[in-house]
């Protein structure tokens, strides 16, 4: 199941390209070449490379902490967010 933000408190990096890469599976179909949408990381000589997981993890955790920001304390049940 990908994830949705209605049943999820957050929307992280990986839920977006689950979800860029299941759409264009299911509206062109799973023999397009490639693997579809990834993170890269930019190297200082300017070639780039696949995100290793811990660099997704910390892109994941950014995208959390962007959205507990932009909540402005309008969580209606007042709960404890964990990471």
């Amino acid at each position: 199941m990908i994830p949705s933000p209605k049943n999820k408190m957050f929307f992280t990096t990986s839920d977006l390209l689950q979800r860029l890469n299941s759409s264009i599976n299911d509206s062109v179909g799973p023999d397009v070449p490639g693997d579809g949408f990834e993170l890269q990381r930019q190297m200082p000589d300017g070639s780039y490379r696949r995100a290793e997981k811990s660099e997704l993890a910390a892109a994941n955790f950014q995208t959390k902490m962007k959205q507990v920001r932009f909540d402005n304390g309008k969580n209606p049940f007042n709960t404890i967010i964990e990471f």
